[in-house]
């Protein structure tokens, strides 16, 4: 009995001890960028933080600066790789030594408003919700889709319960797979809007560094990575129409890139109908929330008919939209006459 109370006691002594909000930042080849990064997180209005910073093994001056900041403000916690794994796997070093009860993501390029954690908290302990939306274009109309990992923010009580969901290193969308899978799962979602996330766009940046290859070929490690995650949590019957939100966002948003010649648009065409044909995910009543050109994407059977009917003029594809929404009425008053 008394080694309970004593027990009680001390968790609630270590629990006013952990900070708040725990920030996950990789850090790779940044040293420019450190100082205005550590600016805008240290003079946040919102103070019982932490700062988790992993050098995924800089090769400039990062990890120096890092330290340097480390010895004047002992929230910051400085990690390093010792090989260069990527940020994915950076930011699960980072998460793994997180003691937060909330956790946010901001690269070490980046910078933040000076409400930025203030208002992440407060919104936590509002809406009492399992990850947070961070937005100012997003409304209440939610649906699940990747954030980029700038756009999302966890509780650490949802990392635990789910504790086999790691960020992956499939540059790019490591950071919308690991958001995606648990939008997916979490069962409380709120939006918050009206934040300010300053995203720094680097010439050197490996999304702009990076060739189309890499993406075409990293498309169908995306898609067995959802598959495994779909099996594991049976999500396949519940929450199938979902990943069209992920490849709307992710492989078809690639897929519209300019830079793409035609041999790759039409690679990437094929890796996405395989999948969707695969499980059977497209459904006409659900792609109508979309844009007609992903809608027309999704009904068509080829890349030389996507880009006929998508170049064809305004009134065709009306008349194309028409003849549908008119089978589909045929059908459906079909299927009751049956009943």
């Amino acid at each position: 009995m008394l080694f309970k109370i004593l027990y009680n006691h001390l968790r609630k002594i270590w629990k006013n001890i952990m900070p708040k909000i725990s920030i996950i930042t990789p850090v790779y080849n940044t040293e420019e960028y450190l100082q205005t990064y550590f600016k805008s997180i240290l003079n946040q209005t919102f103070k019982d933080f932490e700062i988790i910073c992993v050098d995924d093994s800089s090769t400039d001056n990062s990890l120096s600066i890092l330290q340097t900041f480390a010895q004047k403000d002992s929230r910051i916690k400085i990690y390093h790789h010792e090989k260069n794994l990527g940020s994915g796997p950076a930011r699960n070093t980072a998460i793994e030594k997180a003691q937060g009860k909330y956790f946010v993501f901001v690269d070490s390029d980046d910078t933040v408003e000076q409400k930025y954690l203030e208002k992440i908290y407060y919104a936590y302990e509002k809406y009492n919700c399992e990850c947070l939306a961070l937005s100012p274009r997003s409304n209440k109309t939610y649906i699940v889709r990747p954030y980029a990992t700038m756009d999302f923010s966890i509780s650490k009580k949802m990392i635990e319960k789910f504790p086999n969901i790691k960020y992956t290193n499939t540059r790019p969308c490591e950071d919308g797979l690991f958001n995606f899978m648990f939008s997916t799962l979490s069962n409380n979602i709120e939006v918050l809007q009206d934040i300010t996330y300053n995203y720094i766009q680097r010439p050197t940046s490996s999304e702009n560094t990076m060739n189309n290859d890499i993406i075409i070929n990293n498309i169908p490690q995306w898609f067995e990575i959802l598959e495994k995650f779909y099996d594991e949590y049976d999500l396949w019957k519940t929450k199938k129409e979902l990943l069209l939100n992920f490849i709307y966002f992710e492989p078809y948003y690639r897929f519209q890139n300019p830079h793409m010649t035609e041999h790759e648009s039409q690679k990437i065409f094929e890796i996405i109908h395989n999948f969707l044909d695969k499980h059977a995910i497209y459904n006409k009543t659900k792609v109508y929330n979309f844009p007609m050109p992903f809608r027309i994407f999704c009904e068509t059977n080829s890349y030389k008919e996507y880009l006929k009917i998508l170049n064809a003029p305004l009134i065709f594809k009306n008349k194309i939209r028409f003849r549908k929404i008119k089978n589909f009425i045929k059908n459906l008053t079909a299927k009751k006459h049956t009943c």
